[in-house]
């Protein structure tokens, strides 16, 4: 079968290599504008998607609130053609379902690395660290940092819990600098709060681990 998203690949193994979870790009299809946020598994794949490489959640820019979300691979998306057709306002048309899809996901496929962000410019900042703290399971308005911790060693494996890729990410994202100097330790992660009072400077944070 024909591949119409071969780069999708390309933008799962840049998530892989920088260690993040989420991926930010832009298509246009219909005279509707959305931001294509592409997630990687950062688990294990529900066995319905074990053919998917990602999960792609299209955001109308118009609409923040109106996004849908499907696995997908490089044939295009995984879910229901009525849904997907539904969403991107492809009218119904006896015989020819298939080939707009197709043409839709070949659109999606040409437009794919074109502006690919694994950081997100500001105006996307809140958007993209509102997904991180939910994947995480983390409230979306602990967003000012006060520490790292040392993760907790599990006691089934014996080894250090690692750092998610949501954690790695939202760091990068909100505190930059001290992320740089401590990503390459996988066995700690940084505490956010709710409070901006608890917010503390990189100088801060950092001299209270190391010395710690």
């Amino acid at each position: 079968m024909k591949q119409f998203m071969p780069d999708l690949r390309e933008a799962v193994c840049q998530l892989e290599a920088q260690g993040f979870a989420l991926a930010i790009t832009d298509v246009t299809f219909k005279s509707i504008s959305y931001f294509v946020i592409i997630k990687q598994y950062a688990n294990a794949k529900p066995k319905s998607e074990k053919f998917a490489l990602a999960r792609l959640e299209f955001v109308p820019k118009n609409d923040l609130s109106g996004s849908m979300e499907w696995p997908a691979n490089t044939r295009g998306l995984i879910g229901d053609a009525k849904e997907i057709r539904k969403f991107f306002q492809i009218p119904y048309a006896v015989g020819g379902v298939g080939n707009a899809l197709n043409n839709l996901y070949e659109h999606i496929g040409n437009v794919l690395l074109a502006n690919l962000r694994l950081q997100p410019q500001p105006e996307e900042r809140s958007m993209i660290v509102d997904k991180l703290s939910t994947s995480d399971s983390e409230d979306p308005n602990r967003v000012h940092c006060f520490a790292v911790r040392r993760n907790s060693i599990n006691p089934r494996t014996k080894k250090r819990e690692q750092r998610s890729l949501f954690n790695s990410q939202k760091a990068a994202i909100l505190r930059p600098a001290l992320y740089q100097r401590l990503k390459s330790d996988t066995g700690i992660s940084f505490n956010f709060s709710t409070d901006p009072l608890r917010e503390r400077s990189d100088t801060a944070i950092y001299e209270s681990f190391v010395g710690s």
